[in-house]
């Protein structure tokens, strides 16, 4: 865009934009045009697709071949808006590189009052790659009229450029332009070509480029501009989603044939509400032509288009209006080769405070049967969840949306359209913008407002854990936009770069602390953020011993320790045979009610006790446990247990009784691991028969007291059987 002379702006400025979607998301887009001198505001949307945080890059390149770098940070499945007048500053023309770590989409709206006289806006969606050849269809010079190529080299060589204008008429011209390595220039087409003249244009460059076509107009009274990023090729068939013959609309479409054959043309002209309409035309070989759709189809329809050549050509659809008869302006728009089944949007906002903002989707279904397409509507940083929505798109017709029907005003809002069959997307919008800046002049001392930044914790967590914990910063700055973050773990002693998510995994105490700083300079306060607590070390139980047993009762005493772990214990919790009985923050524990075990109960008789645990629990989680077995009664075992006569199929033994709480003595007979309960006896000695001669055995004596409860511990000895002879 050429520097005019400043000038103060009106109190709004009226007009509209298109943009055709994208199938899909890239690591990088171009954008060959921008301008931040008086009358002009430049705006970069940015739309993050994905579930989590991502960071990026914008590369100005400016007109004198200086490089500027804007840091990007993209919160997850939202758009971000850039003010690229703030980061650059005024008066620069301007190209934009965009480079993210996951592929994104970006979008590039601009608002202007050109020269002071036409007031609009137009957008482009950026271009993915650069490329050596770019087609534009439309353009004139005619009085009201003024073209621009705006011509973006991001190479690192000076890219020599042919500029071929082809005539309605038929004739041709020639341009031959160098742009230097990372720069942009800017051609003025009414200079190259004259008045007076419908053209389109063929660059052919000789290294990889980006171009734009900026146009503005004074049309029949309607003022306003409009915006594309060229084809890199002609192609036999186009499709456009949005048009319409209604008042206050008048629709063109504008075909160039860059071949040197005739090219014979069918409109397939898709009415909302009816169905198809065919009609067709011709464009002369080397040659542009301009048809007027409500001279095709006729007056207040709805429509998408279909068209087909059997040539190669380049084909646009350049409206103009007066939306509601107040807003004024124009829109234009290059047609998609193919129809598919996603569609993005990084641009759209429902505004309605201080401006006006009517957005639309145009759907259109190219074929034979009804479709559905879902829609999910991703907002501005802090204005909600996604909204999701779902429509029917009937054959061949097409179908339109009210955005702001379908989300509420206020948002700001990237769009994702996809459906299990193919389907072509635009968004047209329409608007009454009041610019930002001081007459028509955005400075950066207008932005007087700091960045916010947000935290997410995932897991989230409010005390002590035992899990790692990732830390997400969502900064958010509506105005020139988020340059950098800074974080501190250490109660900001220490403050680093943000770079994205970043875990916290070791045990300690984490103070998290963080603030931005946007692209004007302002600083937000340090925000004081979570305490994030971990604990991963297990705490431990040890010296479990029993302080005490009756026939019920078993009391028991312990030591617990976090083992530096930092969050504490919390509680002990006391199982019985497996089963929890009760819980305590003390070092000790009686347990009741139990019963007196009787030696009857269980076989073999080691089993024949309790199993004490001990479970230890810490505030974060961590857990560990220790077990002891007990009677109830803790009786000692038979004392000097002998064997006086061992006989072939006999063995007498005797002991002594150990202590006077002792009433009796419960005698058990093992072979070959195999154990027999021989019963009790009140006498300290016993005599056992029926054995085999020549076999090992192994007697084993427990004390029982008055109550039928048996020792824990008990007496033995093992002995041969002699022979039999």
């Amino acid at each position: 865009m050429v520097i005019v002379p400043a000038v103060m702006a009106q109190d709004s400025w009226t007009g509209g934009s298109d943009t055709l979607g994208v199938n899909q998301a890239s690591q990088v887009w171009y954008f060959a045009e921008g301008y931040t001198g008086p009358g002009f505001e430049e705006w970069l949307c940015i739309q993050n697709p994905h579930g989590d945080l991502v960071l990026g890059t914008v590369t100005y390149m400016l007109g004198d071949g200086s490089l500027r770098e804007q840091a990007l940070s993209l919160p997850a499945n939202s758009r971000t808006t850039i003010m690229v007048n703030s980061f650059i500053g005024v008066d620069q023309n301007v190209s934009a590189k965009v480079e993210a770590e996951k592929p994104v989409i970006a979008e590039r709206p601009m608002y202007f009052n050109y020269r002071g006289k036409w007031t609009g806006g137009h957008d482009v969606m950026g271009a993915t790659a650069p490329s050596t050849d770019w087609y534009f269809a439309e353009g004139t010079t005619r009085e009201g009229f003024e073209e621009w190529l705006c011509l973006m080299n991001p190479g690192a060589s000076t890219a020599e450029v042919t500029v071929n204008y082809i005539f309605a008429t038929g004739g041709s011209k020639t341009q031959n332009i160098s742009v230097p390595a990372h720069t942009r220039q800017t051609i003025d087409v009414n200079g190259a070509v004259g008045a007076g003249q419908d053209v389109s244009i063929h660059l052919d460059a000789k290294q990889p480029i980006v171009a734009e076509r900026p146009m503005y107009f004074d049309y029949h009274g309607w003022t306003g501009g409009s915006d594309t990023i060229g084809a890199t090729k002609p192609d036999k068939t186009w499709y456009f989603a949005e048009g319409t013959t209604q008042p206050d609309f008048d629709q063109y479409v504008t075909v160039q044939n860059p071949g040197d054959s005739p090219a014979n043309l069918i409109f397939h002209y898709m009415v909302e509400g009816q169905g198809e309409q065919g009609i067709t035309g011709s464009v002369n070989a080397y040659s542009r032509a301009t048809f007027n759709t409500r001279s095709q189809i006729g007056d207040n329809k709805n429509v998408s288009l279909m068209l087909e050549s059997d040539q190669d050509v380049v084909v646009e659809r350049p409206m103009y209006f007066n939306y509601h008869g107040v807003w004024t302006g124009g829109h234009d728009v290059m047609g998609a080769n193919a129809p598919n089944t996603d569609w993005y949007f990084a641009e759209g906002t429902t505004r309605v405070s201080g401006n006006a903002f009517d957005e639309w989707l145009c759907i259109q279904n190219p074929g034979s049967s009804d479709i559905t397409v879902n829609a999910i509507y991703m907002l501005g940083p802090g204005q909600g969840d996604p909204v999701t929505k779902s429509y029917t798109v009937p054959a061949q017709q097409r179908l339109t949306v009210g955005v702001n029907g379908e989300i509420g005003a206020e948002k700001d809002v990237s769009v994702h359209l996809s459906s299990t069959f193919t389907f072509v997307a635009e968004r047209p919008m329409y608007f009454n913008y009041h610019p930002i800046g001081s007459g028509s002049i955005y400075w950066p001392g207008r932005d007087k407002t700091p960045p916010v930044t947000d935290e997410v914790l995932e897991p989230p967590v409010a005390g002590w854990t035992n899990q790692s914990v990732q830390v997400t910063l969502e900064p958010h700055d509506y105005e020139s936009g988020v340059r950098r973050t800074y974080y501190s773990v250490d109660g900001g002693n220490t403050f680093n770069i943000y770079g994205g998510p970043f875990d916290r995994s070791v045990s300690g105490i984490y103070p998290l602390k963080y603030y931005s700083t946007d692209n004007v300079g302002n600083i937000e306060s340090v925000k004081t953020g979570s305490v994030i607590r971990i604990d991963k070390i297990r705490p431990t139980v040890s010296n479990l011993t029993i302080d005490g047993i009756t026939a019920n009762t078993i009391s028991l005493k312990w030591s617990g320790s976090d083992n530096n772990g930092g969050s504490g214990v919390q509680k002990y919790l006391v199982l019985v045979n497996g089963g929890l009985v009760g819980e305590t923050t003390s070092p000790s524990y009686m347990v009741t009610g139990l019963v007196p075990h009787s030696y009857t109960l269980v076989v073999p008789p080691e089993t024949n006790y309790y199993q004490l645990s001990i479970e230890i629990l810490d505030n974060a989680g961590n857990t560990s446990q220790t077990t002891i077995s007990t009677n109830t009664v803790d009786l000692p075992a038979p004392l000097n247990l002998m064997f006086p006569l061992v006989q072939p199929y006999s063995i007498q033994a005797t002991w002594e009784k150990p202590s006077d709480e002792v009433a009796a003595y419960h005698i058990w007979l093992g072979s070959g691991g195999n154990w027999t309960d021989w019963g009790v006896t009140t006498l300290p000695a016993t005599n056992i028969t029926g054995l085999t001669p020549n076999t090992f055995y192994t007697i084993r004596v427990f004390s029982l007291d008055a109550n039928g409860n048996e020792s824990l511990v008990y007496t033995e000895r093992s002995d041969w059987t002699p022979p039999d002879i």
